[in-house]
């Protein structure tokens, strides 16, 4: 018997291979972290309009602490301007066509406004003001400034200066400071911005201009008696001021005689009359040498400031001769 056989049909074995992909994110070590240290010692113009820029933009322009390339969504906190209680806000001043609060040391300092400074290495540098806190008169902030988009940032505070308007003291060295934040918290790293400032002003000065006066020649008769006066003449010292409002003061001392507190002008070497002397007169009323007084009013250009002089009988021998005085008017300013 025979038997047919027929062949086997042949198996197919699929291996079903598998591929395991794993997703993982390389997060980008957004760092934020460093110093911007500012040291400035500066001289700028006594301006007497409002609101003149008194220098460029100052502070770090190409070092500055660099934060570390961050993800796209990543922001700055605020930039808090902060230990600035020496400040107080002044008024808004419009700057590069933003609106800027100026703040000032005190009633005759120069103001001063703020900007946070982000240069990156795709994207153009850009400055953004710091604005005042309405309910905090020396504290500032920016608003969130975007540092994502895996760029090296740098961020740094700059300053500017202005013009109060009149005449404006110096500022003796201070320190402001100012920090940035990592959005989310402080716990996320800072920058310190530490500016170290001194402001010098130059005084505003007046010219005082020299006079001489001649008194009317007099006989002995109008001199009759001890302390009699005779022969008054008013004039005036003119002085030319820059500006209104230029704080003066004046002092009047006799050229002769430094200690000399009276008002009657040592005579001149070559002097020849005797008992009698030249006696100056303010408002009517002998002076006293050495004494101070603030010259009120000033205007911008030329002031008159009166006196009058006169002759003064000192002693019982009078002599004719010739007399000569003269006095030291001094301007100071605050």
């Amino acid at each position: 018997m025979s038997r047919l056989e027929t062949a086997s049909k042949p198996r197919l074995f699929l291996a079903l291979a598998s591929v395991s992909m794993l997703a993982s994110t390389s997060a980008l070590a957004c760092s934020v972290h460093g110093a911007d240290t500012f040291d400035s010692s500066i001289t700028v113009q006594n301006e007497l309009a409002r609101d003149v820029a008194l220098t460029e933009w100052r502070g770090l322009v190409e070092m500055g602490p660099d934060i570390s390339p961050c993800a796209r969504t990543d922001s700055l906190g605020l930039i808090t301007v902060t230990k600035m209680k020496q400040l107080s806000l002044v008024r808004y001043i419009t700057v590069d066509g933003q609106r800027y609060p100026a703040y000032g040391w005190n009633s005759a300092s120069p103001l001063i406004v703020f900007r946070a400074y982000k240069s990156a290495a795709a994207s153009s540098n850009t400055p953004t003001p710091l604005t005042a806190n309405e309910t905090n008169r020396y504290t500032a902030t920016t608003s969130k400034i975007s540092v994502g988009g895996g760029e090296y940032v740098t961020i740094r505070m700059h300053y500017k200066l202005f013009s109060r308007g009149g005449p404006m003291n110096g500022v003796e060295s201070n320190i402001l400071k100012a920090y940035t934040y990592r959005a989310g918290g402080t716990d996320k790293g800072n920058i310190e911005h530490t500016l170290s400032l001194a402001i010098s002003i130059p005084r505003l000065t007046c010219r005082l201009d020299n006079v001489t006066v001649a008194l009317p020649d007099m006989r002995a008769s109008e001199l009759p008696v001890v302390h009699s006066d005779a022969g008054t003449r008013q004039f005036q010292v003119m002085m030319d001021c820059p500006s209104d409002r230029v704080p003066v003061q004046l002092t009047l001392n006799d050229a002769g005689a430094a200690t000399n507190t009276g008002s009657e002008l040592t005579p001149s070497a070559g002097s020849t009359s005797k008992g009698v002397a030249v006696q100056l007169l303010r408002d009517g009323k002998p002076v006293t040498f050495g004494e101070t007084w603030k010259h009120s009013n000033v205007r911008a250009g030329a002031n008159a400031i009166p006196f009058a002089a006169r002759y003064l009988r000192t002693g019982d021998d009078l002599s004719a001769g010739t007399l000569e005085g003269k006095a030291i008017l001094r301007a100071d300013y605050q």
